[in-house]
């Protein structure tokens, strides 16, 4: 998605509507299948039991909470930086991939507790 939002950026400064089509479909579809369901997939091994119901609770309500914001936000961003309005994205996109390479842990061989631990 970071790469998709860096060719969306490029693809409105150089005018260029081929690659504009494609950067978006790419970035619908990688989100598709990366942060679309991978946090609602990844929730259950990293909460406890007990906290699933209420931290599911909470997470879509923030999600849709964060959704209304982006969707508040952008019109007024897009006639601020113009062309430039997907590089917040690509920024926020690149700083998640950090978070998760450094701060999410590994679950794959490991139980609810053994996680909980960490």
């Amino acid at each position: 998605m970071c790469v998709c939002s860096v060719l969306i950026v490029i693809a409105s400064l150089c005018d260029i509507d081929t690659l504009m089509v494609a950067a978006v479909m790419l970035f619908v579809a990688t989100f598709a299948v990366g942060l679309g369901p991978i946090p609602w997939m990844l929730m259950p091994e990293l909460i406890p039991t007990y906290a699933i119901g209420a931290a599911s609770s909470t997470a879509t309500a923030v999600n849709w909470l964060f959704n209304f914001v982006i969707g508040q936000t952008f019109p007024p961003m897009k006639e601020g930086l113009g062309d430039y309005s997907f590089l917040p994205f690509a920024i926020i996109c690149a700083v998640g991939v950090a978070f998760t390479f450094f701060l999410v842990p590994e679950t794959k061989g490991r139980n609810p507790n053994e996680i909980a631990k960490n």
